[in-house]
């Protein structure tokens, strides 16, 4: 049950990873506007509940970033 619990959170907090680079810099409307210290709010909640969650959202963040700065 507390793996379960575990892989809940972390997919929740990926989830929030991703939404924050991907639409918060479009609503705020400020050309000098970082999302950079929100987006790693959800990071620093999972660093409380396993080192193994916290590596999977790390990498769901660096994949956010990536998905809205590089052009593809």
């Amino acid at each position: 049950m507390k793996k379960t619990k575990e892989l809940v959170i972390s997919g929740l907090l990926v989830a929030i990873a991703f939404i924050i680079p991907l639409t918060l810099p479009n609503l705020s409307g400020l050309p000098e506007f970082s999302a950079t210290p929100f987006a790693h709010v959800p990071l620093m909640v999972a660093m409380f509940i396993n080192p193994t969650v916290a590596i999977f959202v790390a990498l769901g963040t660096a994949i956010s970033f990536f998905m809205k700065y590089v052009p593809i």
